[in-house]
């Protein structure tokens, strides 16, 4: 099951794509892997890996 905060992420992305991006990579940068959705990510084809 996703958590909240992955589906607004996903929420997100479907209604403004560049605030997804840069919420995305906040989270990044802040080191909170367990809030990003990295299935959902991997589904855009946006890693260089299968």
């Amino acid at each position: 099951m996703k958590s909240i905060e992955m589906q607004m992420l996903q929420t997100l992305y479907e209604q403004d794509f560049y605030a997804w991006v840069e919420q995305t990579a906040e989270l990044l940068r802040l080191q909170h892997w367990d809030m990003l959705d990295l299935e959902f990510i991997q589904g855009l084809n946006l890693l260089p890996y299968p």
